[in-house]
């Protein structure tokens, strides 16, 4: 009596996976999973890299593991030069590619770091749920803004670890980046 059942809930299971959707289905978004510690549902055309100086091109990087303490997610896969005027000389430019490796605008730039579990979350953070925060650091305008710097910050407490995220922007929301801090979700992976 019991094996029917056990057939027919293998069966339902199996008919469930059939119907569910993949991020493969969307092509607005990239897969959730990472060799980080954090995945996120990426939109297209979005990449995770290394941190990096506006002189190391992204595209000779090495792979992205759980060595890094800090990871970049941005809204191209060219190198993103994050300035309030100042722009390398030409010749610096057009050694390492131009305007074909470089950009300095329309573009969303989320430096994610983890730190340690023990390491505390200001206490004027806004708690927005599901164990981010929020921080305020200036007013619109003020000078943290300057060179595409956010006036927030935004904290990621999980049970086990802690994670930042600084943003720049150059001609995109806010919201932009929201939603894609929003979508972390913490990678199975070793401790050690």
């Amino acid at each position: 009596m019991k094996k029917p059942i056990i057939y027919a809930l293998c069966a339902l299971l199996l008919v469930g996976f059939g119907c569910s959707s993949s991020p493969a289905d969307d092509e607005t978004t990239s897969d959730t999973s990472s060799d980080w510690w954090l995945g996120f549902d990426l939109p297209e055309g979005w990449v995770m890299v290394r941190h990096y100086s506006w002189d190391q091109l992204i595209s000779e990087q090495e792979p992205i593991d759980t060595s890094l303490t800090d990871v970049v997610l941005q809204s191209t896969d060219k190198n993103i030069i994050q300035s309030s005027g100042w722009w390398p000389d030409d010749e610096q430019f057009e050694e390492l590619g131009g305007e074909d490796q470089f950009t300095g605008e329309d573009y969303t730039h989320i430096r994610v770091v983890r730190f340690a579990s023990n390491s505390v979350i200001p206490s004027e953070a806004e708690d927005l749920g599901d164990g981010f925060y929020r921080v305020e650091m200036c007013e619109e305008g003020e000078d943290c803004t300057i060179g595409g710097s956010s006036r927030y910050e935004y904290y990621l407490e999980l049970e086990d670890n802690k994670y930042k995220f600084y943003i720049s922007q150059r001609d995109q929301d806010l919201s932009v980046a929201e939603e894609v801090i929003f979508s972390a979700v913490e990678q199975a992976g070793d401790d050690s």
